[in-house]
């Protein structure tokens, strides 16, 4: 029984690290505006500005392989989280591309 309770501990983080999406920024200095519905921001000890998803991603078909989520303004994903991280200068702006409910958090130095 301790068997099969390690080894689904063991399964359940493996899809939990499968699952997260990271985008990385190498910044720790600037401006940083956000321009999102919602988002967890967190301070953390380190040298990047950290983007991340938890949310599962859903099956990707194959037919969209290729294809790029563009919103009204015309901003693009460029970070595979539906989101659109452009850096101006010193500062670093973040959009919401995709308009389903998304589960950002950012880590900021």
């Amino acid at each position: 029984m301790k068997k099969y309770i390690i080894i689904s501990l063991l399964s359940l983080s493996a899809i939990t690290f499968v699952n997260a999406q990271e985008y990385k920024v190498n910044k720790n200095n600037g401006k940083l505006t956000i321009n999102m519905g919602s988002a967890t921001i967190e301070g953390y000890n380190g040298d990047q500005i950290v983007f991340s998803s938890l949310k599962a991603e859903a099956e990707a078909d194959p037919r969209a392989k290729g294809l790029r989520a563009i919103n009204g303004s015309g901003l693009t994903d460029n970070t595979g989280l539906g989101i659109s991280v452009v850096e101006k200068g010193a500062d670093i702006e973040v959009n919401e591309v995709a308009s389903s409910g998304l589960d950002i958090k950012i880590l900021v130095p």
